[in-house]
């Protein structure tokens, strides 16, 4: 037994102390039978409790032909309720339970049954008719129903293990079933018990209470443990046969360079790149993880050195040619290859988290991407340039690995890229905003050496294909007509990347909306007039906050109002919302504010020229095809009588605050959001209905009720001048029963004169 508590519990233990204390306590019986000796003795118990459990099995013997229980079924209980009663002698209220200091069992209820080969129901089913026929403690009771509450949620979380395992172990089970033995030490039952046991292990260390919720997401954990163990296995199996260092293949290729040999720059900046790396992730950690990140940069070393050489192998075999110094010089390159091989290794152990999918490490990872960006000092726009090329040349590379890699070029193109100090601002400035759309040739995605290799677009031929397959119409290069920059391939790839994106998730939220077509063609021509032509303003913003601009500002104008609270509202629903997106949007410097309040200070005040072309009765000549009709269009057009002449939206100043609502025109004033904020009411939009109302005369305002009817008259010579057609409120004493009250006429000039004219032909008719 544990040791009796100390101080404010004994009062308690000596209020109760009568409640508790089972009958049998006192009773002394001959130790005489065998069985139960052995399973005493198998147990280890104590003297006390094993002279309970013969004082109960003497007890369960005499109600023998009532109860008619097996041997061992009945030795079974006989143990659990001495057991019980030995460890709470004062039943559910012991102090010690009170005070949180109970003891752990000495003998566990799955001790008794493996020794006893009892199941559990079966123990379930015997207490049962036990406590029909006997009357057992207070502590029994409590904690008999306590473990078939437990049961109960464990019951129903191994049916969903059993469910969830089919899907986890899947690709484990194919595996099995191949012809390739696997020991039986490394099967998928093997696995799975291991899982489940880690679970049980985890739920009684983690768990005060039993709350099947909590112990659902420790399931959920286990399991994800396991996945991750076989992602890493997976990755070892990738890289077992790759080496830390340049392989002969891939010096052959530093050789055949018409300029110096790569290889010793190569080398040395890689062990650069490996020392910031340890010196940053041991500063995360602690210093005895110094070894932990050399095994992981090991690891990326190798992935690094076989991507690099599947690379150069498929444009060897693609371009016909060997010698590829212009590509094996470019730092940003290798940097982005090493960059991505830690990220995958860092990700495969559970240690980086995507925010977007949840899918794999911890929320609060202190490496989670874009860490591994900082640390070697890229940018987002050169990282994403090797991602494509990363998947292709490694096409081994776990499902899991892929779809972390995509995700992340998912957040690169919705807002990590339109950082401010991105080069990607610098490539969109330099570009003609009036160059004609440009063929995406979607058909090959080309390479990180193209995006590297070919900073300018081929010549544009007269018809090309677009991203659905549909035939597209470019422009023809007329001969004599100036050279005009043009945007690079991977600025044009990047772009055509980010309004498919944008296109996408436009249709969805229109889609819920409810937007007609036509309407959802006008949003994507603002929305991506926004992407191609007004940069700045994404810096520093997400993607998802201009299309959601883009949405209001159109619907608004094109009087199909819908509340931005109900925008927003839509937005949650969608798979990839992320808050911020909405409650803390860029204004200026470091200032921040809503949605809405961006809309109003930045959005509108920058495509105000733009959106008011909707607005007219001849609207934008030419709308941006959807996505899949065409990667991307102008919104400058040619006047058709005119040639050689171009009509161009408006450029304003950036960033200007908009006007006072009074100093608007009215076409300008209904494009900003007036009286809305997101999680509020209309309260001031009632209060402008009211005000409006009151000033037409048709409302009243409460104050001026009583004021109205104690003015007195004014002579008719002061009389204040006022249009004809406005009505004129007059006063006049009624005599009622001696008292007077006044009374109100409120007539126009035009219905006074109706009536003179009326009360002259009835007088001339008499």
């Amino acid at each position: 037994m544990a040791s009796e508590p100390n101080g404010h519990c004994d009062e308690t233990k000596q209020s109760i102390v009568s409640n508790g204390v089972s009958a049998v306590d006192t009773m002394e019986i001959d130790k005489s039978d065998p069985d139960l000796e052995k399973l005493c003795s198998d147990l280890d118990m104590t003297d006390d409790v094993q002279q309970r459990a013969y004082n109960m099995l003497h007890l369960l013997k005499n109600q023998g032909d009532t109860l008619q229980i097996p041997k061992m079924e009945m030795l079974a209980c006989a143990v659990y309720i001495a057991v019980v009663d030995a460890r709470m002698p004062y039943g559910p209220f012991d102090p010690q339970l009170q005070c949180g200091s109970l003891e752990q069992p000495a003998v566990t209820v799955t001790d008794i049954l493996v020794r006893t080969q009892v199941r559990v129901q079966t123990l379930f089913r015997k207490m049962h008719q036990i406590r029909d026929v006997i009357s057992l403690s207070e502590a029994v009771k409590y904690h008999l129903k306590f473990l078939e509450k437990k049961y109960c949620i464990v019951s129903a979380l191994a049916h969903r293990f059993n469910k969830l395992c089919e899907n986890v172990f899947n690709e484990d089970q194919k595996e099995e079933t191949a012809s390739i033995p696997i020991p039986l030490r490394e099967g998928v039952e093997v696995r799975k018990r291991l899982c489940w046991t880690l679970f049980i292990h985890a739920k009684s260390v983690l768990l005060t209470e039993e709350q099947i919720v909590d112990a659902f997401y420790i399931l959920v954990c286990c399991l994800e443990v396991q996945a991750a163990l076989n992602t890493v296995q997976q990755l070892k199996n990738i890289l077992s046969s790759a080496q830390d260092e340049p392989s002969v293949k891939l010096k052959e290729f530093y050789e055949k360079c018409s300029g110096p040999n790569p290889g010793k720059d190569i080398s040395e900046r890689v062990v650069c790149m490996e020392e910031v790396f340890i010196k940053q992730f041991v500063n995360l950690t602690s210093s005895n993880q110094r070894t932990v990140a050399e095994q992981r940069f090991t690891l990326a070393k190798s992935l690094y050195y076989r991507v690099l050489e599947a690379m150069l192998q498929t444009e060897k075999e693609r371009l016909s040619k060997t010698d590829f110094s212009t590509l094996l010089n470019i730092e940003t390159l290798h940097k982005s290859l090493i960059a991505c091989s830690v990220e995958i290794v860092l990700m495969t152990y559970g240690v980086s988290w995507n925010t977007v999918t949840k899918a794999i490490g911890a929320g609060d990872s202190k490496f989670a991407f874009p860490w591994i960006l900082e640390v070697f000092e890229i940018h987002s726009y050169d990282f994403y340039k090797v991602l494509d090329s990363f998947i292709k040349a490694e096409p081994i590379l776990t499902k899991e690995i892929v779809k972390h890699l995509q995700c992340i070029e998912v957040q690169i193109l919705e807002s990590l890229a339109w950082e401010e100090g991105s080069p990607l601002f610098d490539l969109l400035y330099d570009s003609i905003p009036a160059s004609p759309p440009e063929n995406a040739c979607h058909e090959i995605t080309p390479s990180s050496a193209d995006l590297y290799l070919s900073p300018m677009r081929p010549p544009l031929r007269s018809r090309g294909v677009s991203p659905a397959g549909s035939v597209l119409r470019t422009a023809p290069v007329t001969q004599g007509s100036p050279d005009k920059p043009r945007r690079s391939q991977s600025l044009q790839i990047f772009l055509n990347k980010v309004s498919r994106l944008g296109f996408h998730r436009l249709q969805q939220i229109c889609n819920l909306l409810n937007v007609p077509r036509d309407l959802q063609h006008k949003i994507w021509t603002c929305f991506e007039y926004c992407i191609t032509r007004k940069p700045d303003l994404l810096k520093n913003r997400h993607l998802d906050q201009i299309m959601l601009c883009s949405l209001y500002g159109i619907c608004k104008v094109m009087e199909q109002e819908i509340k931005f609270k109900t925008i927003v509202q839509t937005y949650k629903d969608l798979p990839h919302s992320q808050q911020h997106v909405y409650k803390s949007a860029l204004i200026e410097g470091d200032r921040s504010d809503s949605i809405i309040g961006f809309y109003n200070k930045v959005f509108m005040h920058n495509m105000k020229s733009f959106i008011l072309q909707f607005v007219s009765r001849q609207t934008v000549s030419q709308l941006s095809p959807a996505v899949g009709t065409s990667p991307l269009s102008s919104p400058v057009y040619a006047v058709p009588s005119r040639r050689g002449f171009y009509v161009s939206p408006l450029r304003d100043s950036p960033f200007k605050p908009p006007p006072s609502p009074s100093h608007l025109t009215p076409r300008s004033r209904q494009l900003y959001s007036f009286g809305e904020r997101i999680g509020s009411s209309e309260k001031l939009q009632r209060i402008n209905e009211t005000m409006v109302k009151a000033r037409n005369g048709s409302v009243t305002p409460r104050s001026q009720k009583r004021l109205m009817f104690d003015q007195m008259d004014e002579p008719d010579g002061q009389s204040m001048a006022l249009p004809d057609d406005c009505a004129v409120i007059k006063k006049k004493k009624v005599s009622v029963k001696g008292s007077e009250i006044a009374t109100v006429t409120h007539e126009p000039k035009f219905i006074r004169d109706h009536k003179k004219a009326q009360n002259k032909e009835d007088g001339a008719t008499r």
